[in-house]
């Protein structure tokens, strides 16, 4: 299918990825520019990584000591992670998180929470262009400035390995990233990067659906497949891929 095609037939979607690398581009919370840009390369490269195919073939992933293809300027156990989370995610512990603390010290959890927001979000964009044989795109220049080291109130630890907003302590600030007090742990789980959830739920809404919608059982207007079909993509989908939700 012809890029032009869709552009046409649902221009919300390319409008949705410009909007993403404006934000990718950007400082974030705990990474720079320059580093969330090396993330969404290290994202990319999980697809032609030789070690990657290898160890999520193995029935223990520290059994082999195979190298990871590492293409950026981002430390290699911050690499390795990232392949992790693309090809292996499945078998990733507390461990694999803590052994960023060399890196980012006591901040490790709230920058894996970020580098995973990333990683989820560019990934998503790259197979929606490989599904239909389109050239990925190309990435954006990083823009200068600091991270932020912005900390939501009222985080919690323990849910997950990772601190999280809870349901019922939503601050005025983050009000927006679920309704209500109906905070799912799949939309939690980025919470304590509150902007990595924000970029998530901004391509969720035109490659999937909004928050809103997905409460809503109808055929939404501007959609080709019925509510039905959507969801029996979506299921067979994350049957494909291990997903536990």
């Amino acid at each position: 299918m012809k890029k032009s095609v869709i552009q046409r037939q649902r221009p919300d979607i390319f409008e949705s990825f410009d909007h993403f690398n404006e934000w990718l581009s950007a400082p974030g919370h705990w990474l720079s520019g320059v580093q969330r840009i090396d993330v969404a390369k290290a994202t990319r490269a999980v697809a032609d990584c030789p070690a990657c195919r290898a160890i999520s073939d193995a029935l223990s992933p520290k059994s082999l000591d195979h190298q990871h293809q590492c293409v950026t300027g981002l430390p290699a156990p911050v690499e390795v992670v990232i392949h992790r989370l693309i090809s292996d995610q499945t078998r990733l512990t507390s461990a694999d998180i803590s052994s960023l603390s060399d890196l980012f010290g006591a901040d490790s959890a709230y920058a894996y929470v970020e580098i995973l927001g990333v990683a989820v979000c560019q990934f998503s964009l790259d197979e929606f262009h490989r599904g239909l044989g389109l050239t990925l795109p190309k990435l954006p220049k990083p823009k200068e400035g600091r991270p932020d080291h912005y900390l939501p109130a009222h985080l919690e630890t323990d849910t997950a390995w990772v601190p999280m907003i809870p349901t019922d302590q939503v601050s005025p600030a983050e009000q927006d990233l679920w309704p209500g007090n109906r905070g799912a742990n799949v939309l939690r789980a980025l919470s304590a990067a509150p902007d990595t959830v924000r970029a998530w739920q901004h391509l969720s809404e035109t490659m999937y659906l909004s928050l809103q919608g997905m409460a809503e059982m109808i055929h939404a207007p501007n959609r080709v497949l019925s509510r039905m079909q959507m969801e029996l993509i979506a299921g067979r989908v994350s049957a494909l891929n291990q997903c536990l939700y």
